[in-house]
Order: structure tokens, then C-alpha cells, then sequence
């Protein structure tokens, strides 16, 4: 995902391809001259090999479009589009609920959007892990809290898949999530609701 737009400074002056040929913020880059674009570090190769210009197959809310464009060579010789992407993002959050039978999940209750552009984010692929969580920051007005603590990246320590990410938050399938120790509760429903003394349940650890 394109997350900012800049120049390429070449012997020539300043350029930024990307701007010119129309690309913004949001954008999604899913191929360059066919080959498709895996992390930001194939794209880059790719940009690299496409001395002759290049054409980008990208999405845009949604929408397929094509653009081309031709890299510039910057001070230190390496090719450029004037564009900075991203290619992954993780955090903490809250797990809303999983269905025991299916392994089905929800979690969040918001979307995972770009810390840049504000746009949800289209995971191809994405995966859960269990968190220690350290400190709590309490929200306070035009503010929200936020839990800090640590968890792994590496995939091999995945509790689930990420397989979609919505307004409503991130949803998938548990594959490895087993807690001799955790003690559940059923999800009530909304006619069982009723003013009156309640409990809250809360996981730190």
C-alpha cells in the first residue's frame, strides 16, 4: 500500500513518477509488468528491473486500475518511483468472541486501518498470537487507551488466521488455541440483558 508520496532526486532535478502518472495515498500495488508484488522489498526489485518503464496493476477502494510510469535513477543509483509503501502492520487488541465448534472468531470491534492514510487495510495474509499485556493506558476524552505488552511475529506462534478485516474488526479461525487454564462464558443474548449488578471479566495475562 502506498502510504505517501515524494521526489526522486536525479541529475535532472526533482521528480516523483508515482504523482505523475496519478497515484495517491491508499493506493494498492498488486503487480508491476505482470509479475506480482509479494512484499515491499520484491517490489522494489521489480521496480529495479524495469529499466524500460513499467506498468503498475493497482486497486483503489476497491476498483482495479493500471498506470505507467518510468522509475528515475536518484543520487545513489538506485531506481525510484517517489513513493513509500507498506507491506504489513500488527498491534494488540481485545478477541470478541469464538465459537468452540466451528473455531470461528471476532476480535477488536473496529477495523485495522493504516496508521497514514486512515484506509482499511486488505490483508492477504494475516495471523494471531497470544499477548502479554504490560501496562493499560486508560482513554480519556478525544482520547482512546490503549493496552501495551508483547507478543511474537513469528508466524510459527500462530493461535489463527486473519482473514478478513472489516468496520466491524479483524474475524478468522482458530488453529492452535488451547488453555487448560481459561475459563469461558457464553456469549448472552440481547433479551437476557436487564438493569442490575454485573461483574466484568477482563484477561491480563
Amino acid at each position: 500500500q502506498i502510504v505517501g508520496l515524494g521526489e526522486v532526486d536525479t541529475d535532472h532535478g526533482r521528480i516523483s513518477p508515482a504523482a505523475n502518472a496519478g497515484l495517491s495515498a491508499g493506493d494498492m500495488i498488486l503487480a508491476v509488468n505482470g509479475n506480482t508484488v509479494e512484499n515491499t522489498a520484491s517490489f522494489m526489485r521489480l521496480c529495479e528491473s524495469a529499466i524500460g518503464g513499467c506498468t503498475l496493476s493497482c486497486l483503489r477502494d476497491g476498483k482495479p486500475f493500471s498506470v505507467s510510469l518510468q522509475p528515475e535513477r536518484d543520487s545513489n543509483g538506485a531506481l525510484r518511483i517517489g513513493a513509500w509503501v507498506r507491506d504489513s502492520t500488527s498491534g494488540i487488541g481485545t478477541l470478541s468472541f469464538y465459537d468452540p465448534d466451528s473455531r470461528a472468531y471476532a476480535a477488536l470491534g473496529h477495523g485495522v486501518t493504516d496508521v497514514d492514510t486512515g484506509k482499511l487495510l486488505s490483508p492477504a495474509t494475516g495471523f494471531l498470537s497470544a499477548a502479554t499485556i504490560t501496562e493499560i493506558r486508560r482513554g480519556s476524552a478525544n482520547e482512546a487507551g490503549e493496552l501495551i505488552g508483547t507478543f511474537s511475529s513469528r508466524e510459527s506462534d500462530a493461535i489463527a488466521t486473519v482473514e478478513h478485516n472489516t468496520e466491524f474488526g479483524i474475524s478468522g479461525t482458530l488453529t492452535a488455541f488451547s488453555d487448560p487454564s481459561a475459563q469461558s462464558f457464553a456469549i448472552a443474548p440481547s433479551d437476557a440483558v436487564h438493569l442490575g449488578d454485573a461483574y466484568i471479566c477482563s484477561t491480563v495475562q
